[in-house]
Order: C-alpha cells, then structure tokens, then sequence
C-alpha cells in the first residue's frame, strides 16, 4: 500500500519521474487504478485497514486535538494478514487515533 502520492508521481505513468522499484512492483504486483478514496488520508486509511465505510469506523477527520480514533474492537487487515502467516511493519504516520496507546 502506497499512500498520498499523485497519480502522476510515478515512472509507471509519468516517464519524467525515476520510480524502478514501485514500476516493477506494478509489472509483477496489483494495480488497483479504480476506487474511492476520501479527501483526506485518515478516512482512507481507515476504509483499507478495517474493510468498511470510515464513518463505521469512527473515522471522519476531527481535528488533531480531538480525542477519537478507529475502533478498537475491530480487527484491522495486519491482523488478518498475520493469522495467514505474513509478518507485518508499519512506517510512516498513523492518524487513527493517537491519544492512548491501545491505538498503536
């Protein structure tokens, strides 16, 4: 999963750009070149870890001192792909919820 890039920042569809590692994941991997996202990352990123609509997910983009984050109750796709064997790592910004550690 490759988050917030444009649709053009890559070699794959923008020949000015230099990307061979994302081209040859697309020649070998998925490209998935329909679907929604929202306006903002958080919502989208909820939708593609829990599988559902963000505001089933208690994810609608409050603002950053808001005390709110995805459920916890629900088993988000690194879960999932853990119970099939795979190992899992997450880099880079987490918006689903940041003020109590059982978000993380």
């Amino acid at each position: 999963l490759v988050d917030d890039w444009g649709y053009a920042d890559v070699s794959f569809r923008n020949p000015a750009i230099l990307s061979p590692n994302f081209h040859m994941l697309v020649e070998t991997g998925l490209l998935l070149d329909r679907h929604y996202v929202f306006k903002y990352c958080s919502p989208s990123r909820a939708s593609f870890l829990t599988g559902r609509w963000p505001h089933h997910a208690h994810q609608w983009n409050p603002p950053q001192t808001a005390m709110v984050g995805l459920n916890i109750n629900m088993t988000l796709l690194p879960a999932k792909l853990k119970t099939a064997g795979y190992k899992t790592y997450m880099v880079g910004k987490w918006h689903e919820g940041f003020f109590d550690p059982a978000y993380l």
